[in-house]
């Protein structure tokens, strides 16, 4: 099942974040889309909405970034996307990186020697195998990191708004499309926190 918009194009076609939600052999993967965040030309306001939209649905923390590069389409804004990671959240969530290649024709550096190549046009069962290797790459990156989902100081922040939040008035998280429905006191929570220098 293909959830998320997917062309050969030299720039963001995702332009708001999305969740998919999938039951894949008994495991419930619940896959966040974000929009190129790692853009400098990015409004930071947006950029902040964008990231606090992404957070409040994976509380208390993701279990693995993935960033997703087309060897096509490897511009600077992917180039940075490791970098940004470790500004935005920290040098320790580099632990938690993998990075996906799509329309793989070589390997590029990779987050702690993870590097995962897939081909977009392959059959299902083959896509299925590339999960299955996808699974067990997490499952090896989760016990190298405690079993523990990432976290910080902003992630602790933004939990502590939704629990608020779910106190206050029950309201969805995400509409059946995958559209995030905002939290503005998570936006402020993210807003807040970079303000104040991590």
């Amino acid at each position: 099942m293909d959830w998320f918009i997917s062309e050969a194009t030299t720039k963001s076609v995702t332009e708001e974040c999305a969740v998919g939600i999938r039951n894949f052999h008994g495991t419930e993967l619940l896959i966040v889309d974000t929009p190129g965040l790692f853009d400098t030309n990015m409004e930071k306001k947006k950029c902040y909405r964008e990231i606090s939209k992404c957070l409040q649905v994976i509380l208390p923390g993701p279990h693995a970034f993935l960033i997703v590069i087309s060897c096509n389409r490897f511009t600077e804004e992917e180039q940075a996307a490791v970098q940004w990671i470790k500004d935005k959240f920290g040098e320790r969530a580099l632990s938690y990186c993998i990075v996906v290649l799509t329309r793989v024709q070589e390997l590029i550096r990779s987050c702690g020697g993870r590097y995962f190549g897939v081909n977009n046009f392959a059959e299902p069962e083959r896509k299925n195998e590339y999960v299955n290797n996808m699974l067990q790459m997490i499952a090896e990156m989760r016990t190298a990191n405690g079993s523990k989902v990432f976290t910080n100081n902003m992630i602790r922040l933004m939990t502590a708004a939704v629990r608020r939040r779910s106190q206050e008035a029950h309201a969805e998280m995400v509409q059946p499309n995958g559209t995030i429905n905002e939290i503005p006191a998570v936006t402020e929570a993210v807003v807040n926190y970079y303000q104040q220098g991590q």
